[in-house]
């Protein structure tokens, strides 16, 4: 996997959403696609294309939405977090993160 700056890697760490990584990484001169490619499989097959159920339903902590249909997983968002997760809300367009203590809102990008 491709090197990260301590400085860009706490950046990383507080942004919500896949399309802020994204943007931080491309910011910093590292191509996204690019970076994907160095992954580790074992990174890639826990992309599933949504909702992540750690066998507990997933609700909003913005407007209390608990559909999964309208809950995103942010797998780019939670690739720095300790052992959290990171979802956006389709219904309230915000974002929030479950983790070992629970859910926490976080800020829009």
């Amino acid at each position: 996997m491709k090197k990260i700056s301590k400085e860009l890697e706490e950046k990383l760490i507080n942004t919500p959403s896949n399309v802020g990584v994204c943007k931080l990484l491309a910011e910093n001169g590292i191509d996204p696609e690019e970076y994907e490619r160095t992954l580790p499989d074992s990174f890639m097959d826990k992309v599933n294309g949504g909702y992540k159920s750690f066998g507990s339903t997933i609700e909003c902590p913005w407007c209390e939405n608990g559909d999964k249909d309208e809950i995103s997983y942010q797998i780019w968002a939670s690739m720095w977090t300790d052992g959290a997760s990171k979802y956006r809300c389709r219904k309230c367009n915000r974002y929030f993160k479950v983790g070992p203590y629970g859910t926490s809102k976080c800020y829009d990008d």
